[in-house]
């Protein structure tokens, strides 16, 4: 599937003010696979995270978003998020509709943003990671590439971006049980923050 044209149209807009205001120090572009499915994580502390996520993989790659549906709510923002093929969540259920576009999605080979987490998560405190990233990885077998984002991100300071090799959640494709996802979730946030410069 070819990127929305609204995401192709914005994409060399919003870059240059990303580079302008975040100054941003990209390490590790070439961990990010250049053909193929995959879901990039980071985690996430500031509504600008998921642009940076979007702008600095590479125009190529379009990035399908999963953000919650609040966000679809707002009627010009939401009607951006639509038209760029960002995939809405329901976070108060288990959302099988996201899911199933999401798959749909990484089986037609494009790429997904995911927060671990969930939700933001500033500097100093802390939050469960979901299952969910693994989950989605293993059931479709794409790979996942850790992202570093940091927490605190001032303006006019250069911001470290830093992407890691890809993980493979289940090379062997056996079938994991529910118990074997956490230790999966925690190694990929171990491998984020050891992504840390």
């Amino acid at each position: 599937m070819p990127p929305s044209k609204l995401y192709r149209f914005l994409h060399p807009i919003v870059t240059p003010i990303l580079r302008l205001l975040y100054r941003p120090q990209i390490v590790g572009l070439e961990n990010v696979p250049r053909d193929g499915a995959f879901i990039v994580c980071a985690p996430h502390s500031s509504n600008v995270d998921p642009f940076l996520m979007m702008c600095f993989i590479g125009r190529q790659h379009q990035i399908h978003m999963m953000a919650k549906k609040e966000l679809f709510d707002a009627p010009i923002m939401g009607g951006i998020m639509r038209k760029t093929q960002m995939i809405s969540v329901d976070r108060s259920t288990t959302d099988i509709n996201s899911v199933r576009t999401a798959m749909a999605y990484l089986k037609d080979g494009e790429k997904l943003g995911m927060f671990p987490e969930g939700t933001r998560v500033s500097e100093g405190e802390a939050a469960d990671a979901k299952s969910g990233i693994v989950r989605l990885a293993d059931k479709v077998g794409v790979p996942v590439v850790p992202m570093y984002i940091p927490r605190i991100k001032p303006i006019f300071r250069k911001t470290p971006l830093v992407f890691g090799e890809p993980i493979y959640i289940n090379p062997t494709r056996v079938r994991l049980k529910a118990e074997d996802f956490p230790p999966l979730v925690d190694d990929v946030m171990a491998r984020i923050k050891a992504l840390a410069p």
